[in-house]
């Protein structure tokens, strides 16, 4: 497309509901790239509705989009490459002496939300009534699946990758700017990148063998 061709490009806003939405209007369109966030499944049902279509896409597949809209599922999918001492907890369901023996050995843990947005209520804690007060706060939010794991202490990092549906070439390594807060609350606050890290070759040698372990994931993640 010329500058002229993008000047023309019109936007569209959705009143009413977007799926529905999609569904009505999607045949109008050749080919579909979309950012959406993960939260209660978003990403995938948009996929899904475009796959349902017919429509070309320049995005993960659905399937692959379920499994990175949980972060139980991703995890499950990569911990033969990247292993960290997890335990699923579901939050209308506590087993107080797991929790309790859980963070007795990991001493500080994680706990996050399964399917929100980046560090959308994710807490550090280091003790089971810690662990209870972050529950109740699920709870209000309507949190069902939770993450407890093991506090891992170092310089938090993400990778930018391009992935072909048979190869995938790391096009950064990013610095990830996380503050925790007053609250023991995870905040994510940007990333700086390019980052010129002393563990430049493993860190790429270890993603890829991670994007390997999806193999459905396509386009820019």
């Amino acid at each position: 497309l010329s500058i002229d061709n993008l000047s023309k490009c019109r936007p569209i806003t959705v009143n009413d509901n977007l799926n529905e939405w999609l569904r009505c209007n999607i045949k109008s369109y050749d080919y579909i790239i979309f950012i959406a966030p993960e939260d209660e499944h978003l990403q995938y049902e948009i996929t899904k509705i475009i796959e349902d279509e017919n429509i070309k896409k320049i995005a993960s597949d659905s399937t692959t989009s379920d499994i990175c809209s949980s972060k139980i599922k991703t995890y499950n999918n990569i911990c033969d490459v990247l292993k960290i001492p997890t335990l699923k907890v579901e939050v209308d369901n506590i087993c107080s002496d797991a929790i309790s023996e859980f963070i007795d050995e990991n001493k500080t843990c994680i706990i996050k939300p399964d399917d929100r947005t980046s560090s959308d209520f994710i807490y550090k804690i280091h003790s089971l009534t810690e662990f209870r007060k972050i529950i109740k706060l699920y709870k209000d939010e309507d949190i069902k699946v939770a993450l407890l794991q093991k506090y891992i202490k170092g310089e938090s990092i993400s990778i930018s990758a391009i992935c072909s549906r048979d190869d995938s070439k790391i096009i950064s390594i990013n610095s990830q700017q996380i503050t925790e807060q007053d609250d023991n609350k995870i905040a994510y606050n940007g990333c700086i990148t390019p980052l010129n890290h002393p563990l430049k070759d493993e860190i790429i040698k270890t993603s890829k063998k991670i994007i390997k372990q999806i193999p459905g994931l396509y386009g820019f993640i």
